[in-house]
Formats: C-alpha cells, structure tokens, sequence
C-alpha cells in the first residue's frame, strides 16, 4: 500500500508484542536512554537479511540501481554495488567472486548481508 516506503521509524511499537526485526537486531528497550548499543552479529541477523520481505526488497532497489547507475558490464555493476555498501572498492578476488553469482539481485543480497556492510568500525 502507500506505508510500503515509510523507514523503520514509524513502525507502530507494542510494548507487549515488540517487532521482531527490531529486537534480532538488538534494539533497545524503549523504557531507558540507550547512549550505545551493543555489536552483535548472529545466525538469526544473517536470516533476516536474507528472507525478511523489508531485506528483500531493499537487495531488489539496490539492484536496480546497480544497473541504472554501475556502468554497463557485470564487473562494473559489482564494482559500483560493493563500493555503495562497503566504502571501497572490491579486491579482484571479491569482484570474481560476485561477478560469477551473475544475477544482480543475488549479488545486491549477498552485498547487503556482508559483516562488512552490517557493522561499523
């Protein structure tokens, strides 16, 4: 419907029955100030990122765009898609490696679901 595109924000917030992805991704309680959250990085954050609908359809955008915006070639789109989501470039292995996956909503998933993308330094 048209709430399809709202963020994560105004997601309506149940004390009793808190939103899952929230709390997979280590969301604080709502009763306390939280000046810092914890880094995790668990089985149950990658399956999010994998199958979750909200996920999937951000790999699907990030997809797109890969291949309105990358160039014309599969080596550039996956070049222009890791550089988006890590800050750098790939290393020619990692390129390889992304390029033979072919399908550039897989590869836009795979990029999406990187401990690298995930969590900052």
């Amino acid at each position: 419907g048209d709430d399809a595109d709202r963020r994560g924000l105004y997601t309506f917030w149940k004390r009793s029955a808190p939103y899952a992805t929230f709390a997979i991704f280590d969301a604080p309680s709502r009763e306390l100030a939280c000046t810092r959250r914890p880094r995790t990085d668990t089985p149950l954050q990658a399956l999010a990122t994998l199958n979750d609908p909200v996920f999937v359809e951000c790999a699907t955008a990030l997809a797109r765009r890969m291949e309105a915006e990358g160039g014309s070639t599969p080596e550039s789109r996956v070049r222009y898609g890791f550089r988006l989501c890590t800050g750098r470039f790939p290393e020619p292995a990692e390129a390889a490696v992304l390029v033979d996956l072919a399908d550039l909503d897989r590869v836009a998933s795979v990029l999406l679901n990187l401990d690298e993308t995930l969590t900052r330094d």
